[in-house]
């Protein structure tokens, strides 16, 4: 049986834009005035740097937490929501039999695992893994309604399915979670 094995490397991206997501150039870039507004303690976000997925045979799927995110909102109260996005994974020179499309990997954000703040109303966007949703678009992986000054904790679930026609190897990409 041919083993593949599936690392992530996840981005936390700050986004003071009306979207969930920045836009391309600007992934994984937080320029000055975003950088001034988290240290006044607005809104921001951090997830794991990398998480290491496991291993599975050619045409499997595995399932993995990815670790704990975490959004923090600032002392007033406002609303926010967490998208996340994902590439494609890769080995090699990434040729067809060498990717793992982003719509091959699925997400369900869990419930919440810590919370701290004031009048929370927060709801996951994928509760349970029957709710996984595949990253081949961005999408919701949390939201607060309400609240204030809060701390808002999950452990998202990743599910792999690596296709019959992939060569063995080790796959990377990215997973980039944003926050507005």
């Amino acid at each position: 049986m041919r083993s593949t094995s599936v690392l992530a490397s996840a981005i936390a991206v700050l986004s003071m834009l009306p979207t969930g997501i920045l836009p391309g150039p600007a992934r994984g870039h937080l320029g000055p005035a975003v950088l001034a507004a988290a240290r006044q303690g607005s809104l921001s976000i951090t997830a794991p740097a990398t998480a290491s997925l496991g291993a599975t045979g050619v045409g499997g799927s595995l399932s993995a937490q990815m670790g704990t995110v975490t959004v923090t909102g600032p002392v007033i109260s406002i609303a926010w929501t967490a998208t996340v996005a994902a590439s494609a994974f890769v080995t090699g020179a990434g040729t067809l039999a060498e990717t793992i499309p982003n719509g091959g990997i699925a997400y369900w954000s869990g419930p919440v695992t810590s919370s701290s703040g004031i009048g929370l109303i927060a709801t996951p966007g994928q509760p349970t893994a029957a709710d996984a949703q595949p990253l081949d678009t961005a999408r919701t992986a949390f939201q607060l309604l309400a609240g204030a000054n809060s701390v808002i904790q999950w452990n998202p679930t990743l599910v792999v399915t690596v296709p019959a026609a992939a060569v063995a190897g080790t796959y990377t990409g990215t997973i980039v979670h944003s926050v507005a």
